[in-house]
């Protein structure tokens, strides 16, 4: 009796402890790739050691939106600041709208955008970009061009983003971040804010 339940005990421990493999084959095709989130510029929307699934059609047959996760290529600037791995960040500016950091906030046209995801309710300012050398590239009020978009952190104080370096183009846009399947814990879709 105690051996009927040892073999299928056995069978299932080898089976979800492959699950994370299986999955990365699985997915890892032309049109979806997983991702490991490393680093604390997303949270609290994305943590350390969260492992998301990147939709890589979803911008064959639409524009990219505000609020989406995005994974992208470095773009040239910071291609040159030798950064090689993609980055993930949320789109905050969409193309032709002017946009400004003021008091704290994200102005697009003027308008204050409401973000609730944003860690702790941190204000947005330019003086975490340290790291850059002359100004800012939000150090003040911008109009972004055709195909091009801003994204920035949802970690407002622990993210190296376009306040920074600038925009990304949109063919360096990879997909968008759909899933979180890896903790257990947090498995489910990533939301999209309603602005």
């Amino acid at each position: 009796m105690k051996t009927k339940f040892v073999i299928p005990l056995v069978i299932l421990t080898i089976f979800v402890g492959s699950i994370p493999t299986l999955l990365s084959t699985v997915v890892n095709k032309e049109n979806f790739e997983t991702r490991y989130i490393a680093s604390g510029g997303m949270e609290s929307t994305l943590q350390i050691n969260d492992r998301v699934i990147i939709d890589k059609t979803k911008y064959k047959s639409q524009d990219p939106r505000r609020g989406e996760i995005i994974l992208f290529h470095p773009t040239k600037i910071l291609q040159a600041q030798d950064f090689k791995d993609p980055f993930i960040k949320r789109i905050i500016g969409l193309p032709r709208e002017h946009v400004e950091i003021k008091n704290g906030g994200i102005y697009i046209d003027s308008s204050l955008l409401k973000e609730s995801y944003i860690a702790n309710n941190t204000p947005t300012s330019i003086e975490m970009c340290t790291d850059v050398s002359g100004p800012a590239f939000l150090s003040k009020p911008i109009t972004i061009p055709q195909n091009q978009y801003l994204v920035l952190g949802d970690n407002r104080n622990n993210s190296y983003d376009g306040r920074c370096w600038g925009l990304v183009n949109r063919t360096e846009i990879i997909g968008q971040a759909t899933k979180i399947y890896l903790p257990f814990s947090r498995f489910g879709d990533i939301p999209i804010p309603n602005y």
